[in-house]
């Protein structure tokens, strides 16, 4: 017997409205950083063929962005590119040299405005690094 996609929403919905949560807990930027998400039951559903596509929709990114969240380990990098042509790993200075954040949505946005760590933004300014 094989059940189709609505099949499952009417069975979870069920399940939900007896007291069954519907949980979640997709990969986070590091090993003990996940984030529980509560699913609808449609959600569900839908994380069995593309946890990411969720995860980013909930969180308010792209999957590229979530994906980058992820590889960064939630640190805010360095945007100077190096004499080797990659990407600097140094975090930026200020509150977050020494953690990572959490909400991918706040990364991404301090992602965009492309700062760079003291040493390389020192040069940007034409200062010696």
């Amino acid at each position: 017997m094989s059940l189709n996609r609505d099949d499952l929403i009417e069975a979870l919905t069920y399940l939900r409205e007896a007291g069954v949560n519907l949980v979640a807990w997709p990969d986070g930027p590091i090993d003990d950083l996940s984030l529980p998400l509560d699913l609808s039951p449609a959600e569900a559903v839908e994380y069995v063929t593309d946890p990411a596509g969720v995860v980013a929709r909930r969180c308010g990114v792209s999957v590229n962005d979530l994906i980058a969240w992820r590889e960064a380990d939630g640190k805010y990098r360095c945007h100077a590119i190096t004499c080797k042509g990659k990407r600097c790993r140094h975090v930026v200075a200020g509150e977050y040299w020494y953690a990572f954040e959490r909400d991918p949505a706040k990364w991404a946005s301090f992602e965009r405005l492309g700062r760079c760590c003291l040493m390389h933004g020192r040069a940007a300014q034409g200062e010696r690094p």
